[in-house]
C-alpha cells in the first residue's frame, strides 16, 4: 500500500523512519532562487551539512512532479529510514526559507 503525505512549507522531515520507499514527489517552490529537494538515506531529520543520496534542482517559481522517469518504476528504496530536505546548496544540505516551498510525497 503507498500513501501519499504534504509536508506543507517545511524544509525538512521524515517520510519513513523505517525502510521504504519513495514513489513520487511533487514540490512547488515559490523562492527566486533555485532550490534543491534532497533524500537522505537516514531515519531522521538531516543536519545542515548532511549529504544527500539523491538531488533535484527546482528552479525558481516552479513546479515539478517526479515519478517513475526518475526515481524507478520501484521509486528510491531506503533501508533505515527517509528523510528530506530542501536546500540552498546543491551537495550538502543547507535549510531554504520553508515559507517558499510545498512538499508532497507517495511513499510506501
Amino acid at each position: 500500500m503507498a500513501y501519499i503525505q504534504s509536508f506543507g512549507r517545511g524544509t525538512s522531515g521524515v517520510v519513513k523512519a523505517t525502510a521504504g520507499r519513495v514513489l513520487a514527489v511533487h514540490l512547488t517552490n515559490t523562492s527566486a532562487e533555485t532550490r534543491y529537494f534532497q533524500l537522505f538515506d537516514h531515519p531522521q531529520v538531516p543536519a545542515p551539512g548532511a549529504v544527500p543520496v539523491f538531488c533535484y534542482p527546482v528552479s525558481a517559481q516552479e513546479s515539478i512532479a517526479l515519478g517513475a522517469d526518475l526515481l524507478g518504476s520501484e521509486g528510491i528504496e531506503f533501508t533505515p529510514g527517509c528523510t528530506w530536505g530542501i536546500s540552498t546548496l546543491k551537495d550538502e544540505f543547507f535549510p531554504a526559507t520553508a515559507s517558499e516551498h510545498m512538499l508532497f510525497v507517495r511513499y510506501q
